[in-house]
């Protein structure tokens, strides 16, 4: 029977990593020992000293692999008082690993990232990416983000950016078809939007400089029209 004392969350990857973590009771130090268990064969059992990650208890366990049968026990201890004791299934647990490489070809506006599962993985495919991008040092909530799939690329729109400013993009990934959680954000890239020459600063520039062009010559127009009346007249 599952049964938990303290705000145990934990997640994989759908690959090798199991990470579960809880609200530290103490700011300096963890005092708990974490013991896994993995019925399947080859039966995996062992245990974790958790770190201390901004006022969580962490525990970042490697295994062989992870498959969509497996469950795992885990059992949290402190002073010889359980303090966790559950069972997870693997499926519904998963928390993606983030995308990696993220890179934009600046000329195009064009992003592209490298999927963090291979062609053989269940979750290689049906996997939703959120492309986040932003004027450097606005708040989250400025943002522009949109979803993508079934490809690793995305070119912004102009249009959304404002010009000769620098932004920085981000992506994320998640599995519709397993519904999992958001992975973590990349690593995040940085660019500069071009300065847009738009068609109203091009009549700025060119009406007045048209405008000298004619008038010179209807100057030299009306000269010359003038001069031969004068002939004619005399």
């Amino acid at each position: 029977k599952s049964s938990s004392e303290i705000d145990l969350k934990c997640s994989n990857d759908y690959d090798t990593e199991l990470i579960c973590m809880w609200k530290a009771g103490n700011e300096e130090y963890c005092n708990q020992i974490l013991y896994y268990h993995r019925d399947r064969f080859p039966v995996q059992n062992g245990s974790c000293i958790p770190k201390l990650e901004s006022a969580n208890c962490v525990c970042r366990i490697t295994l062989d692999s992870i498959i969509f049968a497996d469950e795992y026990r885990i059992v949290i201890w402190s002073s010889d008082v359980i303090l966790a004791n559950i069972t997870l299934a693997a499926p519904e647990t998963i928390k993606p690993k983030r995308p990696e490489n993220l890179t934009i070809e600046t000329e195009k506006m064009r992003l592209s990232w490298k999927n963090p599962y291979d062609d053989g993985s269940f979750l290689s495919d049906e996997l939703i990416f959120q492309v986040h991008y932003k004027k450097k040092g606005d708040p989250e909530k400025n943002a522009i983000e949109q979803n993508v799939s079934a490809t690793t690329e995305y070119v912004i729109i102009s249009n959304d950016l404002e010009p000769g400013v620098n932004y920085t993009a981000k992506v994320r990934v998640r599995s519709e078809e397993y519904k999992t959680d958001w992975s973590d954000w990349s690593e995040e890239v940085e660019f500069h939007s071009a300065v847009q020459f738009i068609f109203e600063d091009m009549l700025h520039v060119l009406i007045p400089d048209t405008f000298c062009v004619l008038l010179v010559i209807l100057i030299f127009a009306c000269f010359f029209c003038y001069t031969k009346l004068k002939v004619k007249w005399w």
